[in-house]
């Protein structure tokens, strides 16, 4: 019978991947020694504010969370407590898109700031509400569906205690106040700005009892854009007042501390040869001028110019000048 050929293994090495080239914003090209640090960029989902920004809303959404935590929960007559998720930016047609049916959905101005938000309530979320509003336990048990006219009524109030608070978190100077607009049960017939319109959205966590639900706040850019620009003008004067230079300061422990103090001349230069040939009791010359140019040192570091001389029978020197730093190099 015939033999079967035995197959060899070759092993085939991967191409070596050159390492990416990185430009600066002016084409200067990055050396590879400055270990540039490339993060991925997501272009369908902009940023347009700075991460100094986004950390100052985080913050007062932070408290916004706070503050709406203890109004449901005097409001309500429960535990109710509320924790901000996250803060991201997302164009208008993405959110629309990801948003269920059915939903209620709260549109609403903050006067005098053009554009309309949208705050958006999960269904089981605004049941709950109602339920307790009427005496409940607030677990409603019940499916997703749509509200009805009378819970829709009843949640009104808590739409106006969110919106209410979320326009006092902002500056007192621009007097935001919430005006609603109407309610939506689908996302499919909200027409409030284009769909390539950037987002600010505010996700928001509430527990009441067993019931963990959600709401969202979605803003438009261009209606934080007054708001952001004042607070940013604010920020930076603040900084500018926090980087003014501060008065030197002495402190009696300075005065404690030792400093070595030494008078020198300075010599023309002398070839190396004629310094290894220096020993004990050889003379240097001196120009005749050497005496006005005594230099003191404080610490080894040249600080004044003084006049060498006698003074009571003791070797001295005068103070002349003050050297400022190029002079003592």
């Amino acid at each position: 019978m015939p033999t079967a050929a035995k197959k060899k293994s070759v092993a085939v090495e991967a191409p070596e991947v050159a390492p990416a080239r990185v430009f600066r914003a002016d084409g200067v090209l990055f050396s590879p020694s400055q270990n540039v640090a490339v993060g991925n960029h997501d272009f369908r989902t902009p940023r347009f504010l700075a991460e100094t920004e986004l950390r100052r809303l985080r913050k007062m959404h932070q408290n916004f969370a706070g503050a709406l935590s203890a109004h449901f929960s005097s409001f309500l007559r429960a535990d109710v407590s509320l924790k901000m998720t996250s803060l991201s930016a997302m164009t208008y047609g993405k959110f629309a898109a990801a948003l269920p049916d059915p939903r209620h959905l709260v549109l609403f101005k903050a006067e005098p700031l053009p554009g309309v938000a949208i705050l958006d309530i999960t269904p089981q979320l605004a049941l709950s509400m109602t339920n307790r509003m009427l005496g409940g336990t607030g677990n409603s048990g019940e499916r997703t569906r749509a509200l009805t006219d009378i819970e829709i009524a009843l949640l009104e109030e808590l739409v106006q205690i969110i919106t209410a608070e979320w326009c006092r978190i902002w500056p007192a100077e621009f007097g935001l106040a919430a005006r609603h607009l109407g309610h939506e049960t689908s996302a499919r017939f909200l027409q409030v700005c284009p769909k390539d319109t950037i987002l600010l959205i505010v996700a928001m966590e509430v527990v009441a009892g067993d019931i963990v639900e959600s709401l969202q706040i979605a803003v438009p850019h261009f209606l934080l854009e007054p708001v952001l620009k004042t607070m940013q003008g604010v920020r930076t004067e603040d900084e500018g007042q926090k980087a003014a230079p501060r008065p030197p300061e002495w402190r009696n422990s300075y005065s404690q501390i030792a400093v070595s103090v030494t008078a020198d001349w300075p010599i023309p230069n002398v070839a190396i040869s004629d310094i290894l040939r220096l020993r004990v009791g050889d003379v240097v010359e001196l120009s005749r001028g050497v005496i006005e140019k005594t230099r003191i040192r404080l610490s080894n570091s040249p600080r004044f110019l003084a006049r060498a001389g006698n003074e009571n029978g003791h070797s001295a020197v005068q103070i002349r000048t003050v050297l400022e730093s190029e002079e003592s190099l």
